[in-house]
């Protein structure tokens, strides 16, 4: 009964983060999009509207099969080590981050929403 209750919060942590994910990119995009830009902290943090369609620095950009194949297998074997309780919750809680970034890839428009500069 621990471990299946475990399991149901983790769920619902990882739930909530990849949705919170898509509820600040969703913002971002109506609030930033066409070249709209906000400033934060001035000469030190702005936030403006960007699609990365590859990985870190644009790497790989275009080749969106990769990423989904990776994402795939990055989910499968978080989910199998955190099943055989070989990995700590902490630990599975950092891939909603690829999850999220998936998925905000899956609109009309490919790439990741990134909105911090």
């Amino acid at each position: 009964m621990k471990h299946r209750k475990k399991h149901i919060w983790a769920s619902i942590m990882i739930l909530l983060i990849v949705a919170f994910d898509q509820v600040t990119k969703r913002l971002a995009e109506s609030a930033l999009m066409g070249g709209k830009i906000v400033t934060l902290l001035p000469g030190a943090v702005q936030l403006r509207y960007a699609r990365n369609t590859g990985m870190a620095f644009s790497l790989f950009s275009g080749a969106r099969w990769v990423f989904v194949a990776l994402t795939a297998l990055v989910c499968a074997g978080v989910l199998f080590l955190y099943v055989s309780q070989q990995m700590p919750l902490s630990v599975g809680l950092l891939e909603p981050g690829g999850a999220g970034g998936r998925r905000s890839g899956q609109s009309d428009r490919p790439g990741a929403v990134r909105l911090c500069d």
